[in-house]
Order: C-alpha cells, then structure tokens, then sequence
C-alpha cells in the first residue's frame, strides 16, 4: 500500500499501524515534509520503520542519465562535456522532470509557484499571501547568503507591508519543514549563540535557485555553494548538528564546517575563480583562520578547475575542481 501527504491526516499513524497489523501489508508512505522522519514519528510506529530521505538528482545520477561515467583518466574532450554538464547542473538542479524534458526554466517557474501554494499556503492555511510571496521570493533570492528575519521584518515595514516577527519566522519553519530552504547557522561552543546566529539560506535545488537570480554568470559562486551544501546534506550530514559555517575572531569566514562528534574533520571554501591574488588570499586567510580556532587541518578549496595541493605555512591545503569533487 502506498500512502502519499498523509502526514495531513491527523492521527494518521494509528492508522498505518492498524494496515500493517490486520492486513499484514507492506506500506509505503511518503511526503514533503521533516514530519515523516523517523524523528517525528509518533511512539506507536517507532521500531517498524526504516526511513529515507529522498533528493533531486545529485551530478554522478546526472551523468549516468547523459550516458557518462566517472572514469580514472578523463580526456580533455570529455573534461569539456563534463563542465557543460556542471553548469547546467548549477542552473537548472537536479529535479527528473527538468534533466529529462526541455523548457527547463519554464518547468521550474512552476514547481516553484506549485510549492509556494501547496507546501506553504494551503498546508499552513496562510491568508496573508503579499507577505508569503515576498517572504518566499527574498528567501529564495538570497541563497547562500547571510540574512535574517529580522532584516526581512525591517524590509517590509519600510515597503508599507503589514506582518509580524513572528509570522515571519513561523513561514520560515514552514519551508524548512517541507525540504524547500535549509537554513545554516554558524558555529560556536554556545548552543544559544548557534540559535541566535544569523543563518545562512541554501535551496533544496539550484534550479529553484536560478528562478530567481536570471544572471547566471553573476551568480555562478553561489550557485558552486549551494550545490556543495546539498551534496554535502545528502551524504548524510545535517544543517546545525554536523554541517556550519565559521566566522573566526576577527571576522574571517569558513564556507563549511563538517563536525564529527566533539571535533571537525573538515574545512572547506567554495570559489569559482581563485587566479586573483587578493581572492585566494581572502580564501586562504578564512581557512587558516577557522584551522587554527576550531583545530582542524584537513583544509579543502573547491574551485571551479583549479586543482593542486600547496603548503600555506604549517598547513597544506588541497584544491579541487568542482567537477572532481561532485564525482566522488
């Protein structure tokens, strides 16, 4: 039996445990919503259930459906095709129907009308809808960027649009609740400094991204960072327990933190271009900052094609083109 949104039924978890008991059936049942995680489920279910979470295609997933395949030695015609493939991975995402039909744009315009109705007016039965809309358009805009509710509150009083802080912030649950915008905090020892952090937005897919940032060229390092947070949430990590992102002491940022237990195992920035001096610098100078206060030494840049391993003090710090490291 397969079962789909029925986290809308209340009590619905009786229900499926009654299905398996006297009908002795295999069920599925699947949702866009953090509701179904094994987590939130309900004690009656607990112990009966193996859980998984469900992306858009990853880049490997993307190549298989293009014919191609990771290789040992890769020619310089096939490194040419692979960059084509990356970019329009960054543009247009990984949802199956945009990989595999055109009018990939016009498709993704859609989705992100159809979720902005389904998944946060009609579930939260929202009667505000300028302040959703503009709330949910911001949000999406400003992927892999710093900004706040508060900032988003302050915008919105100085445009003569009525809501609240809370409101604001009770939309922003909403959309990380349905797998649409994964906020990520920045690190510290103090849990209430975590929580009180400004976040910063990454989206479940770049495709939604780039619905509403059209430059692709301006955007292309952003777009390099939210496809690396969403490889890195599918491989399992999670925002704010395993996955963070640093400001040091005197104001030096880590893209990247990835903690394992008590410690962090690795560091990383994202940088499409690191031929300016003054660039890789700032890089540098963000990594060896965050190695140094959290401890750290596995440093890793992911670049757009730079590739090399090289001493920075004390400290080695790796290389690695993005096509590389989304093959891995």
């Amino acid at each position: 039996m397969f079962f789909d949104e029925i986290q809308e039924v209340p009590k619905w978890e009786l229900f499926i445990k009654r299905v398996v008991e006297r009908e002795s059936a295999l069920v599925y049942v699947t949702g866009s919503s953090s509701k179904l995680l094994s987590k939130e489920i309900a004690t009656e279910l607990r112990g009966r259930t193996i859980t998984y979470e469900l992306f858009p295609f990853n880049f490997k997933e993307l190549m298989k459906i293009n014919g191609m395949h990771p290789e040992k030695f890769i020619t310089t015609a096939k490194e040419s095709k692979i960059k084509k493939l990356v970019k329009d991975y960054l543009a247009f995402g990984g949802f199956p129907e945009v990989v595999l039909k055109n009018e990939k744009r016009k498709i993704l315009t859609e989705y992100a009308d159809i979720m902005f109705y389904r998944d946060l007016v009609e579930r939260h039965k929202i009667k505000n809808l300028k302040v959703a809309r503009v709330f949910f358009n911001l949000l999406f805009n400003s992927f892999a960027k710093e900004i706040s509710v508060n900032k988003i509150f302050n915008f919105m009083k100085s445009q003569g649009i009525k809501t609240s802080r809370n409101m604001l912030y009770n939309y922003l649950e909403y959309l990380h609740d349905a797998y649409l915008i994964f906020p990520l905090r920045k690190f510290s020892y103090s849990l209430k400094e975590i929580e009180q952090s400004i976040p910063k937005m990454y989206s479940i897919d770049n495709g939604l991204a780039g619905v509403f940032n059209t430059e692709f060229q301006e955007s292309i390092g952003r777009l390099m960072e939210n496809a690396v947070f969403i490889e890195l949430r599918k491989s399992g990590l999670v925002e704010n327990k395993n996955i963070f992102y640093y400001k040091t002491a005197d104001g030096k940022e880590a893209d990247f933190c990835i903690r394992e237990g008590s410690h962090f195992n690795q560091l990383i920035q994202v940088c499409y271009d690191i031929s300016d001096i003054g660039t890789k610098e700032r890089e540098i100078k963000g990594l060896l900052s965050a190695s140094e206060e959290l401890r750290c030494d596995n440093l890793l840049i992911i670049t757009w094609d730079y590739e090399a391993e090289e001493a920075a003090g004390k400290k080695k710090i790796v290389y690695a083109p993005l096509w590389k490291w989304l093959m891995k």
